[in-house]
């Protein structure tokens, strides 16, 4: 690791004693009678005392559950620990029952949404009035323990009250955003076989106001297991009459009907299913992984309270959709105590101001992000601290890709240098995170702070843990929060495949991120290693590259990826540039950024102009798509992508390239 990554940037305070991870590091002591010092104690007593750990956390963390006995962990099979485990197999609980139990408050939810002119605003009693509504009607619908309901939905109060309602009853949520076309609904419905649908009616973005009806009609048709469909109208514009279909009713109208709220919770099993969730299925249908009750809220609570400090008083945004992980993270925050500032909406409408000024408005403790906004802001010249003031706000949470040492400096430079920023990296697979922050631990420039609790993260090389070295993300032993499994897939086929091929004689979680653990234990995450450069039999993160290339003028997006050759690679890199300045020249800035900051060896072998980087609709770049065009595989799923037709280009160029002429044929390449 170069001398500028280790540069020290943000340093805990005597305050980091009060945080809840210092409290339950005493706790753990007294606990065990044994002397923990510090986070890289606790994290090596959770890593070598697995049960011990877990049943300690529920006990910190006051799960509310029913704890029939004393077993914590079982293996079936010893020679397969993570295919044959179960966690707190005897406990029962209730999801919405935990995130609906804390602390009376007002303002628990703040919801904005896009073409609203008022935020919708929601104490914890009124939510759970909407909550016991919603979960009567949908029991007089059939709704039991084990009945999916599906959600096409935007980040606003009725997708949380769909949630919770469905989860208070038993029934197992799946959600994505109303962005999506129908094809890309169908593919992951359709293997859902929900029996109620939640459908958004309409929504605002940028300004403009989409109309989803049609996309409604034709979802409702192609699914032959719905028996009820529920409008969702943020915009409360729908007029429609809808008596004509007693399968079809608006949110709205049902919280009008003589219901008389009566919220109570089912009681299920600690691995029974809560959410399914769905792979980026760039190759072929998403995938659907199936997460458990228990496993999910335990790993979201230590999360949550743990590695974010949250708990009353202090309110998460994160910019999410219904379509990623990070809306089930950001939601269980309510199980904490944590009060939720919900956002519909373009977060660059009307500039990219808007999601900071909410943050100074209503006092957000922790905001959550992505590179990419952070690159936006960057890019328009905005400075928060400038424009906002934000001493209400204790941290900055960035996921969905590498957080780039330079992203580090931008922020240190123009939110300030007594907040957080928070690089955390996981993923749907395990619906939570490897790797995090810690409240009292430093922060250094371009370097997650560390493993979480409970997960034994490792950078393996050639099949040996190494440090300082770049090599495969893998989780050498279980934990609560991965997968039951995925939907069809009865034999654990698929699951194995997914996970557990690359190591199968050890059986270890193999990730597919390419990361390096650096002599102080924090962790750099270089990119997906399935997209690793590998020109010449060196292996190279594409996040390497970013990081050269996005800070040349005139580049406003890139995509880096390897195209096999005679049996090697070339690096070939994609640019989005400003239109006014000479592709030429940046192209030649980039080399001699690349030359200077990196090796030869990172040296692309063709250089593109591109109009457009294609981006999944959780703002992660397409570089595995891309790269299998380039290999010749056209079995990619372009409805992953926000815009189809950012695959055309791409396409013509690898045509290009294979064909007559060759790569000096096509116009902007160097």
């Amino acid at each position: 690791m170069v001398e500028s990554q280790q540069k020290l940037l943000w340093s805990p305070d005597s305050l980091s004693q009060k945080t809840q991870m210092a409290l339950f590091q005493n706790f753990i002591g007294r606990q065990h009678k044994i002397d923990i010092a510090n986070y890289w104690d606790l994290h090596q007593f959770s890593i070598e005392q697995p049960e011990l750990f877990w049943s300690s956390l529920v006990e910190f963390l006051e799960v509310r559950w029913q704890f029939l006995n004393e077993a914590v962990y079982e293996q079936e099979h010893e020679e397969s620990p993570f295919l044959s485990s179960r966690w707190f197999s005897n406990c029962s609980l209730n999801f919405a029952e935990n995130l609906l139990s804390g602390p009376e408050r007002d303002d628990a939810i703040i919801s904005i949404v896009e073409g609203l002119e008022k935020p919708v605003k929601l104490s914890l009693a009124d939510l759970k009035v909407e909550v016991a509504i919603l979960s009567c009607f949908l029991r007089r619908k059939g709704v039991i323990k084990g009945t999916r309901v599906a959600a096409v939905v935007g980040n606003t109060v009725e997708a949380l009250v769909g949630m919770l309602a469905t989860t208070a009853l038993g029934g197992v949520w799946s959600s994505c955003s109303p962005d999506f076309g129908s094809d890309p609904i169908l593919q992951r419905f359709r293997q859902v076989d929900p029996e109620v649908l939640f459908f958004t009616h309409e929504y605002q973005y940028n300004g403009k106001t989409i109309d989803c009806s049609g996309t409604m009609t034709e979802v409702r048709r192609e699914l032959p297991s719905l028996k009820t469909t529920i409008i969702v109208d943020p915009l409360q514009s729908f007029a429609k009459d809808i008596r004509d279909d007693d399968s079809l009713y608006s949110y709205n109208e049902i919280r009008l009907m003589n219901i008389v709220p009566d919220l109570s919770f089912a009681s299920v099993g600690f691995n029974d299913p809560l959410f399914i969730m769905f792979s980026s299925g760039t190759t072929g249908a998403p995938k659907c992984i199936v997460h458990g009750v228990g496993g999910t809220l335990i790993q979201h609570r230590k999360e949550h309270q743990l590695h974010c400090d949250l708990g009353p008083s202090k309110r998460l945004m994160f910019f999410t959709t219904c379509g990623w992980m990070m809306w089930n993270w950001m939601v269980s925050a309510l199980a904490s105590g944590s009060d939720l500032l919900l956002f519909e909406g373009s977060p660059s409408y009307p500039d990219v101001g808007l999601l900071w000024e909410l943050a100074e408005q209503y006092k957000v403790h922790s905001f959550g992000t992505s590179p990419k906004f952070l690159s936006a802001c960057e890019a328009k010249g905005f400075s928060p601290k400038e424009k906002c003031d934000l001493g209400g706000l204790y941290q900055v949470l960035s996921t969905g890709a590498p957080l780039l040492p330079e992203q580090f400096d931008w922020f240190y430079e123009h939110v300030g240098g007594e907040h957080r920023l928070v690089s955390i990296s996981g993923g749907t697979d395990i619906i939570s995170c490897f790797m995090l922050g810690v409240p009292n631990l430093p922060i250094y420039r371009g370097v997650i702070q560390a493993a979480g609790l409970g997960m034994a993260v490792e950078s393996w090389v050639n099949g040996q843990s190494m440090i300082d070295q770049k090599g495969e993300l893998v989780c050498i032993k279980p934990f609560p929060s991965q997968p039951l499994g995925f939907l069809n897939d009865d034999n654990q086929e698929r699951y194995a495949n997914a996970y557990f091929r690359e190591y199968s004689d050890r059986e270890v979680w193999h990730h597919g991120d390419f990361i390096e653990v650096t002599q102080n234990k924090g962790i750099i995450v270089h990119g997906r290693s399935d997209a690793t450069l590998n020109p010449g039999g060196v292996r190279i993160g594409t996040a390497e590259i970013y990081r050269a290339v996005e800070s040349c003028s005139g580049v406003l997006d890139s995509l880096c990826i390897g195209r096999p050759v005679s049996g090697d690679s070339e690096i070939l890199l994609f640019v989005q540039t400003d239109a006014s300045l000479p592709f030429e020249g940046v192209a030649s800035e980039i080399k001699s950024k690349i030359k200077t900051e990196l090796t030869a060896r990172h040296l692309p072998k063709h250089i593109f102009s591109v109009g457009s980087i294609p981006y999944t609709r959780s703002g992660k770049k397409l570089e595995i798509p891309i790269t299998r065009i380039f290999a010749g595989d056209g079995s990619i799923n372009k409805s992953t992508a926000v815009d189809e037709s950012s695959f055309d280009q791409y396409e013509a160029i690898h045509r290009q390239l294979e064909g007559e002429g060759g790569a000096e044929s096509i116009p902007s390449t160097v």
